[in-house]
């Protein structure tokens, strides 16, 4: 079901150029995979459109999809909030981010410095009200980023490895277009590892 929601979303916004550019290819389709790296998990499909004598409109097809559940950008998520929490602990002293409200500002300064980290190389922010009378600052380069990110990334790498395997393009077909959608994409390692 959600590989043909992808498909048909690709349709959809494609629909007004689709046809002429089928039409220009020597095979007379177009093979794209759509990838969704969504915050629970990453998914793949890849879909053939062509046109069809006498059928009106473009045609489509799922040549195969997959999904990795937990390799989503809510999994870094969590090796960031375990990161930060053991730093501020380590600090500050066992149990200062145990409760739901310093969970709850902990998490929401992870997601500010990772999105920070998808446009500059480092990110500092500061956290009102985890200590009290204290403010605390958290730090994170890009790099470090990516290192905790790397078993999200391989995931997601292998991911993409079982999909264009599973194609079984005949020679001279391969995918002419890769579209890669989902908040899971800001992140500038994952959509490497795409």
């Amino acid at each position: 079901a959600a590989a043909d929601a992808l498909a048909h979303e690709y349709l959809s916004r494609h629909k007004g150029d689709l046809g002429s550019i089928i039409n220009a290819t020597a095979f007379r389709q177009r093979h794209v995979a759509v990838v969704d790296i969504g915050h629970c998990s990453a998914s793949a499909v890849v879909v053939r459109y062509w046109l069809e004598e006498g059928v009106e409109g473009v045609q489509m097809k799922v040549i195969t999809a997959a999904a990795e559940v937990g390799a989503g950008a809510g999994a870094l998520d969590e090796v960031l909030l375990a990161h930060f929490r053991a730093q501020v602990e380590e600090k500050y002293g066992d149990g200062t981010c145990s409760g739901p409200k310093a969970t709850s500002r902990l998490s929401k300064a992870c997601e500010r410095i990772k999105k920070m980290l998808s446009t500059i190389d480092s990110s500092k922010v500061s956290v009102d009200g985890l200590i009290p009378d204290q403010d605390v600052t958290l730090e994170l380069s890009r790099g470090q980023l990516e290192n905790m990110a790397a078993r999200v990334c391989l995931r997601i790498k292998e991911l993409m490895a079982r999909v264009v395997t599973a194609c079984h393009f005949e020679e001279g077909v391969a995918l002419d277009v890769l579209e890669i959608v989902g908040g899971g994409t800001r992140i500038p390692c994952v959509a490497e590892a795409v």
